[in-house]
């Protein structure tokens, strides 16, 4: 894996969590939609809608579960990255860096929020994961072995 491709996970676990947050309120959408059906009521007997309730809410719990779970990997892996970037030198590198990886943000936004060209954005970006590049080939081989660990997971 190389450290571009470490650093991109970022993205990838966002994704997920928004995917997942928004099946979350669909999920709670119907759930409020299904909380009193006058038309199809029956008088006695059926457990046909409060199953299919109880099924909702169990699907919730376990989606709002893993959505927890896969926020608290993205904050470890986004103060990981952190640690990573900080050990690039150059400011300016290294806050391209910060705001690609860490604030999640897109190009154009990285570009004009600190008053760059769209250019020197790239120019900035590739330079600091060659910083990064050498960086990691420059630790100590026991900690480059723990690197290499963690990105393979």
């Amino acid at each position: 894996m190389t450290v571009k491709e470490y650093l991109r996970q970022t993205f990838a676990i966002d994704r997920l969590i928004t995917a997942k947050k928004y099946q979350i309120q669909k999920l709670i959408t119907q759930l409020d939609g299904t909380g009193i059906r006058y038309s199809h009521d029956k008088v006695k007997g059926s457990s046909v809608y409060p199953d299919k309730m109880a099924e909702m809410i169990t699907s919730l719990s376990l989606l709002q579960d893993f959505t927890v779970v896969e926020i608290t990997r993205l904050l470890r892996l986004k103060y990981d990255i952190s640690l990573l970037i900080s050990h690039v030198k150059n400011h300016d590198y290294r806050l391209v860096l910060y705001e690609r990886y860490i604030n999640l943000k897109i190009w154009r936004d990285v570009a004009y929020d600190n008053n760059l060209g769209w250019n020197t954005v790239h120019r900035f970006h590739r330079y600091g994961l060659k910083e990064l590049e050498k960086e990691i080939k420059d630790l100590a081989p026991a900690t480059r072995r723990e690197y290499e660990i963690s990105n393979n997971q």
